[in-house]
Parts: structure tokens; sequence; C-alpha cells
């Protein structure tokens, strides 16, 4: 049997005014107890079709319109727009997100200052405790973090280096041309200029020394006799004269001749081969 419209109205009054009790509702509202099913939870009568009734004693599902019963869900995925989380599905949705924003253990994290956070160490070479930290044990099994000051990261090529490998800076191998042009001067002359006529020194002035013997005081010659008396005399000074040469206006030639020349290529650039930079610290996850 359904209850009419006023039936559910009036029994709504009722239980609203608390005018009644469970045990009262059949005669206040005039049905028989057969009608009616009473619990202890509320008032369910299955033959109640009516949307009044149904709103009071049965609450609809709740949605993001209408207010009504809420119920839970623990799932972190759902798309369900009619159920609320449990702190579960919220703490675990957390954690989800955390771990999705976190590096992962032992992954270098660019950190710009010198003060590290708490949780963290700066990666300057140094031993960690592995039995403290075992996630960071298991990106570092040697115990030792890499010391990354004044080093960048270099992604692994296909062959010849191993993960944690050092590779000290350099340039590509390559060469460098430098040439100076041959040029062939040819045959020059030097400048034009007329010396004129010079003189030579003076030079060549000399005497010559003569020997005679005493004789009779006739003509001739000096000859030789018994007694002989000798004394040497000398020339008159004669013979000092100069020359002159005649130089004239003239010019020497220079064969330069086709050649070249060395160069020098002077050194350039920083002690260590560099990219435009900014300085961070590296730190990573203590776990």
């Amino acid at each position: 049997m359904a209850l009419t419209l006023e039936q559910e109205l009036a029994l709504l009054a009722l239980l609203s005014e608390k005018k009644t009790t469970l045990s009262e509702l059949p005669a206040a509202t005039g049905l028989g107890a057969d009608d009616l099913m009473l619990t202890r939870q509320g008032i369910i009568d299955k033959s109640i079709t009516g949307d009044v009734l149904k709103r009071y004693v049965m609450p609809p599902d709740a949605s993001l319109t209408t207010s009504g019963i809420v119920k839970l869900n623990s799932n972190v995925n759902s798309h369900d727009e009619t159920m609320a989380a449990t702190p579960k599905a919220v703490k675990e949705a957390y954690d989800l997100a955390k771990s999705a924003l976190d590096y992962p253990v032992g992954a270098p994290i660019p950190w710009p200052s010198d003060t590290i956070p708490e949780g963290y160490a700066a990666m300057v070479g140094q031993a960690f405790d592995k039995a403290l930290y075992p996630q960071l044990a298991k990106a570092y099994p040697s115990g030792v973090l890499p010391d990354m000051r004044g080093w960048t990261i270099k992604g692994k090529p296909e062959a010849g280096r191993d993960v944690l490998s050092y590779e000290m800076d350099g340039n590509k191998t390559h060469t460098h041309t430098a040439t100076v042009s041959n040029t062939d001067l040819g045959t020059k002359t030097t400048s034009w200029f007329d010396y004129g006529t010079k003189t030579t020194n003076i030079s060549g002035n000399h005497t010559h020394t003569l020997q005679g013997r005493n004789g009779s005081d006739t003509a001739g010659p000096y000859t030789g006799g018994a007694n002989t008396y000798s004394e040497p005399r000398t020339t008159n000074s004669a013979g000092a004269h100069t020359h002159t040469v005649a130089i004239g206006s003239h010019a020497h030639t220079i064969a330069i001749g086709s050649h070249g020349h060395s160069i020098t290529i002077n050194t350039t650039g920083n002690i260590e081969t560099t990219v435009k930079n900014i300085v961070f610290n590296y730190i990573v996850k203590l776990a």
C-alpha cells in the first residue's frame, strides 16, 4: 500500500514535531500495522513510493548540487563525484604528489645557496654511513659521494665511459693553418748620392843613404886607397804625394729574391676549458 501525499506530510510533521512515537504511528496515520515496518534505525515502509517521505527516511546520495548521504572511498584514482576521500586516500595522494616532485635519492640537485637544507648534504667527496642511509647507498655503493665542486654533469655516451667516471677538461683534437704570402721583390737599388772627387791620405816621403870614400881631389867617383874615409850622406827628402779618386754619383744593387717569414701564434684563453655558467652547489638527499 502506498501513502498518499497527505499521509506523507502528516507523518513528516508528526516525526519532526515529536508529537508521536513509533508505536503510535499506525493510529496517527490511519494505517494498519501490516502496512508499516518499524525498525530501530528509523521508518522504512516498503510500500512507500512518495518522494516527500523518502527524503525524510531515506536521504538521497550527496552530489555537487544536492546534500545527502556521502559515501567514503579510499581509492586515489577515482573520478566519482558522489564519494568523499578517506584520510587514507588523502595521505596516499599526498605521498604520491610529493614523491613526484622530489628528486630521487642520490640525484645531484643544484642548490643556489651555501646553506645546505636539513636532510641534505653537499657533494664534496665525503664518505657517508651506508647503514644509516641505505637508499643513498644504492646510488653510491662505495659509500663515498662524488666531489661535484668545479665539475659539470655529462650524459653517458654509448661506449667508452662508466657511470660516475671522471674526465679531465680538454679541447677536441684540431689543427691550425697559417701562411705568409711569398713575394719576389726582385733587384732593388739603393738611393743615389754623389760623393764627388776625393783624395787619398798624404804618404810616401822618404830618404836614401849614400856612402863615399876619401880620395884625391880629382874629378871622378870616389876610389879606394890605402887610407880610406867614409861618411854617410842622405839625399833630399822628396816623394811625398797624393792621389785623387773620382767616386761620382752611383748606386748599389741588392738582390732580395723570393722568400718567406716565420710567424708566432701567441696563447690566449682561460686556465681550463669552460662554457658560460652560473655557480650552484650540488646537494643530495639523505635517506
